[in-house]
């Protein structure tokens, strides 16, 4: 062994034994200090690498500014958890793509932090592109720059500036799914745009149009005045403005309707002790029971499909007329439907093939798995139905069941109000099976849906609505038509 070697070894020994030779208190005093030099530099290390995770990740601003998209997360349960490590990390992913993060805390609930989402318009651009999202469209009819008064009329439509405040990107954006997967593991509790302006009444200053809204449009004092019908359409957009204006048409036809019916019943009230009306004077005033030898008698049979037929004739015609109203006066006449593939379906699809209309590679979907996911997306649906009609034949035999076991039974209160008892447990039953199968339709109607995979989100559209319409016609209607033409006339022999 080298002698520099057995002298280290020996002077360490020393040390130690210099160490042990001392007192007991003054030894269990150096140990104390070291262990809180120790712990100080643990948390030391642990605020400064907070820090600079947190300073790393986000964007700290006292006031936000507008942004495209939150992202809303708690903080409970987080520190030190794998979950802020990959919330961490999806974040920053998203700064490396160009994304400007900003985290803005909560001011009601400390544990909630929103992470606003902001992007530039040539990197918005870049990834609408790289989705196949249409972002404008030619102009067939001015194909050519216009100079002079012909330039100065030209639709806005074609002519979008997005550097004005008409075009904003997060005020506009209403509607829109948040992104695929982003709750996975409950890391991000919800996505969503950003609402632009406050909603409270102000009496000093501008008024928003969410305030305008608010006031006199989302308030039942204000029931029977006209919609704000533009406004709608400025802040909602065209399609959910048309929804609201095709509503409040149809119940202007209906008063005409409901006029018409409060005038017959009224007519029916005056007239029923009138000679003319013998039929059912004679019946009212007679004590003997009898069974009437016809059982369809109608006076002007064929009078009320008459007025439903005008009637249903002139709502059309007059809603055509409002439509094209509209449509004229918002700037849709010509509107085209949006054919542009479904971020998702993109995702999803793994196969690629040349489009003669682009004239680029698409990602496309096997024919054999599309069908496959139809067969069972339709099949889940007709076994819905059938068993929301198995529903209501099971609820009748309960009901029938339900009154032999009442009227034999030997409680004297069962037996004299087995009438009322059978049939209002049955309803009972009925309503809650129905609200409860209601709830499952909504989500179910989704998610055969998202198995499609429909290529365009028009397609995406229709086809959940087809689903919800089905679903919820047939369980809200099959009992009555159950009633209506399969249940046995009560009134006749």
């Amino acid at each position: 062994m080298p002698k520099q070697v057995r002298k280290k070894r020996q002077r360490e020994s020393d040390d130690d034994e210099s160490f042990w030779r001392v007192p007991r208190t003054y030894r269990i005093s150096v140990l104390r200090e070291h262990m809180e030099k120790v712990l100080n530099l643990i948390s030391v290390l642990r605020e400064h690498m907070e820090k600079v995770l947190d300073n790393f990740t986000f964007y700290d601003v006292p006031d936000p500014e507008t942004a495209d998209f939150v992202l809303t997360y708690t903080t409970h349960g987080l520190k030190g958890s794998v979950r802020q490590a990959k919330i961490g990390e999806f974040l920053q992913n998203l700064r490396d793509h160009g994304l400007v993060v900003r985290k803005a805390p909560s001011v009601l609930y400390p544990d909630l932090v929103f992470v606003l989402i902001t992007g530039s318009n040539s990197l918005l651009k870049q990834y609408a592109e790289s989705f196949g999202i249409m972002l404008s469209c030619d102009n067939p009819y001015h194909e050519k720059e216009q100079p002079g008064l012909g330039r100065a009329l030209e639709c806005r439509v074609h002519t979008i500036d997005v550097n004005d405040p008409e075009f904003a990107r997060a005020p506009a954006t209403y509607s829109g799914e948040r992104p695929t997967d982003i709750t996975v593991h409950e890391k991000i509790m919800d996505g969503y745009p950003l609402h632009h302006a406050q909603v409270n009444w102000t009496e000093e200053g501008a008024l928003s149009d969410r305030q305008i809204l608010a006031r006199y449009w989302a308030n039942p004092k204000y029931f029977f005045q006209r919609q704000p019908i533009n406004l709608i359409e400025k802040y909602f957009g065209a399609e959910v403005a048309f929804y609201f204006a095709f509503l409040g048409h149809l119940i202007f036809i209906l008063w005409w309707a409901a006029g018409l019916g409060l005038f017959c019943f009224v007519y029916g009230l005056m007239t029923l002790t009138s000679p003319q009306n013998y039929r059912s004077f004679e019946t009212c005033a007679s004590k003997l029971i009898m069974c009437p030898t016809c059982t369809n008698f109608e006076v002007c049979k064929y009078v009320p499909l008459m007025l439903i037929s005008i009637w249903t004739t002139v709502s059309m015609e007059l809603w055509k007329r409002r439509q094209a109203a509209l449509a004229y006066r918002w700037n849709v006449f010509s509107a085209h439907i949006d054919l542009s593939m479904r971020p998702e379906y993109a995702m999803t699809s793994h196969l690629k093939r040349f489009s003669v209309v682009t004239g680029e590679w698409e990602p496309y979907e096997d024919s054999k798995v599309r069908y496959t996911h139809l067969f069972v997306s339709y099949s889940v649906v007709i076994l819905l139905a059938v068993l929301a009609i198995s529903v209501i034949v099971a609820i009748r035999l309960y009901l029938s069941v339900m009154r032999k076991i009442l009227a034999t039974s030997k409680v004297t209160l069962f037996r004299e109000y087995s009438q009322l008892i059978a049939p209002s447990t049955a309803s009972l039953i009925s309503v809650t099976i129905m609200l409860l199968l209601e709830t499952i339709y909504v989500r179910l109607a989704k998610v055969l849906t998202e198995l499609e995979n429909p290529r365009t989100e028009t397609q995406y559209d229709n086809s959940l609505i087809y689903k919800r319409f089905a679903l919820t016609f047939i369980n809200g209607y099959a009992v009555t038509i159950y009633i209506a033409f399969f249940q046995v006339d009560v009134f006749t022999n």
